[in-house]
């Protein structure tokens, strides 16, 4: 019924993975995010319009269903990866280490750029 057809990690501050899964002919890219730093879930395919809303392409009709995929999704991630809550709180730690780095050195930059010559 599932099948997970690629995953990498591809970590940011929002998702630590990216997964394609295909779900009979309907294939779809999901993220996999990190909740509270207490549990991983699988995002599906959805876009914010503006900070109270957005719009999502694909869900499931009930919770056991989508506890199901959820579930699933999680297991071949696991075995294909080797991602886990303990690994998967490091790469968000990173991520966020690497974006406030980012950060700072624009900032540096900037500062630079408006000294005069």
């Amino acid at each position: 019924m599932y099948e997970v057809i690629r995953a990498e990690y591809r970590p940011n501050t929002r998702r630590i993975a990216s997964v394609l899964v295909k779900y009979y002919d309907l294939v779809m890219n999901c993220d996999i995010c990190l909740y509270k730093n207490e549990r991983l879930w699988v995002r599906m395919p959805e876009v914010w319009l503006t900070a109270d809303q957005k719009v999502r392409f694909a869900y499931w009709d009930g919770k056991e269903k989508s506890d199901e995929f959820q579930d699933y999704v999680l297991k071949k991630l696991f075995d294909m990866l080797g991602l886990d809550l303990a690994m998967a709180q490091k790469l968000k730690n990173e991520a966020y280490a690497n974006k406030k780095r980012m950060t700072r050195l624009n900032k540096t930059l900037t500062l630079d750029k408006k000294q005069p010559q």
